[in-house]
């Protein structure tokens, strides 16, 4: 059966004062979502007002940003960006951007609105003088693993983890 939507109107921008309560619940649905791909890397419960400080602080910060997607009034989607200035005059990239915490509501997914996300928020880095993005995602996330690869970043590093409690 083939779905049929009907058009939506995403606007992206960056998250105001208040989105605080709902990026929080944004936040906690993440976190469940991301349980299913790393159970064990999360927290146990989500903590909302923890999360709540958190977007705070990234409201007026020059070095943070988290960019949210709006169908209407609703929040749809967010992620974060981080600058990062490394002053070891040594290191070949001296000023990179780390996105995390892309999330879009499970209905909404397969429309475009992460990319949009990702594509506002590379450009939000690029702006401000980033030599390169960087990012963690779970290894078996196949469609953020589709979109990113689509943005052309590629695989650099590999994480391993081994439970010590289940160790031989």
């Amino acid at each position: 059966m083939r779905r049929h939507w009907q058009p939506l109107r995403i606007v992206v921008g960056p998250a105001r004062h208040a989105d605080l309560s709902a990026l929080a619940e944004m936040q906690a649905a993440a976190e469940a979502a991301e349980k299913l791909f790393s159970p064990d890397l999360g927290t146990r419960l989500p903590d909302r007002r923890h999360a709540r400080r958190c977007f705070k602080r990234t409201l007026c910060n020059a070095t943070q940003r988290t960019l949210v997607a709006r169908a209407g009034d609703r929040l749809v989607g967010m992620i974060g960006i981080d600058l990062h200035r490394l002053s070891y005059r040594h290191y070949v990239v001296r000023r990179y951007a780390y996105v995390h915490s892309l999330f879009v509501e499970p209905a909404l997914r397969g429309r475009g609105v992460a990319r949009r996300l990702v594509k506002h928020g590379l450009a939000w880095a690029r702006r401000r003088g980033a030599q390169q993005v960087r990012l963690e995602m779970a290894h078996a996330n196949r469609a953020a693993r589709g979109l990113y690869e689509s943005f052309g970043f590629a695989p650099r590093e590999v994480m391993f983890t081994l439970d010590l409690g289940r160790a031989r």
